[in-house]
């Protein structure tokens, strides 16, 4: 048995005839494909199934992009202040010395007895104008604040490029602070 593909010729054509639900032989090419005899169709799909699972595995294991296996340093950690505050879920707090620098939360992973955070604090474009205030930044971790936890950090340029791209430790949750209290509320004063 033959299979046959169709090819439209010319588009305009094709789209007209659609229109008018009538189609000629003058609007479509039929091009012949090689048969696929019944002892290779099954292996084909054995390979189709076997490449779909593939790239499923590959999937729930990590292997697609945005996940990789930090390197950690044993140099220390010398750039901004960065530490944890214990709320119901660990926040880490980097205290960069100007305005425009971004945190992010790179990574978690887990250790015997621990859980390793990676961040990555992105120095701010130097053709813009930024305040020249210290900033605290804060990202909230989805650890609960029962668990052990280590911090992790790098600093990138602005495009992005670490300047080491090994990640060294910043801090520990030993070392937690507690969380500022809320600012208070002014009181309205009764004029007198």
């Amino acid at each position: 048995m033959l299979y046959y593909s169709l090819a439209i010729s010319q588009a305009s054509d094709a789209i007209s005839a659609c229109r008018h639900r009538t189609i000629s032989r003058k609007t479509m090419n039929i091009v012949p494909i090689a048969p696929f005899s019944r002892k290779v169709r099954p292996s084909i799909r054995g390979a189709a199934r076997a490449l779909a699972l593939a790239g499923l595995a590959c999937s729930l294991t990590a292997c697609g992009p945005g996940r990789f296996v930090p390197s950690k340093s044993d140099v220390a950690w010398s750039g901004p202040e960065v530490w944890i505050e214990s709320t119901p879920q660990w926040t880490v707090v980097a205290k960069a010395p100007t305005g425009g620098w971004t945190v992010t939360l790179d990574q978690l992973m887990e250790q015997r007895g621990r859980t390793e955070v990676f961040v990555t604090l992105k120095r701010p474009n130097p053709t813009f104008l930024v305040t020249a205030a210290e900033v605290e930044q804060r990202v909230i971790t989805p650890l609960k604040n029962n668990i052990p936890v280590w911090v992790y950090a790098r600093i990138q340029n602005f495009k992005g490029e670490p300047e080491d791209g090994s990640f060294s430790l910043a801090s520990k949750s030993q070392d937690a602070k507690a969380p500022p209290a809320p600012p208070e509320k002014p009181t309205k004063q009764a004029d007198e």
